[in-house]
């Protein structure tokens, strides 16, 4: 399949105006393609708050 993110700038805000880049975002972990699949990356945003969150995906 080849298709999916694995390089992701997340970025996050209050106000959907100014937007912060979350640091020490995970590279993301290839999914198997099967229908029992279950999430295998998480990113912690350590207590921050945020309204919106955007993902940009630089690497697939």
């Amino acid at each position: 399949m080849d298709l999916g993110a694995k390089d992701v700038k997340i970025e996050y805000s209050l106000d959907g105006n100014a937007w912060t880049e979350l640091a020490g975002v995970p590279q993301f972990a290839q999914a198997p393609g099967l229908p029992t699949y279950t999430h295998n990356t998480t990113v912690s945003f350590g207590g921050i708050m945020a309204m919106y969150v955007k993902l940009t995906i630089t690497k697939g």
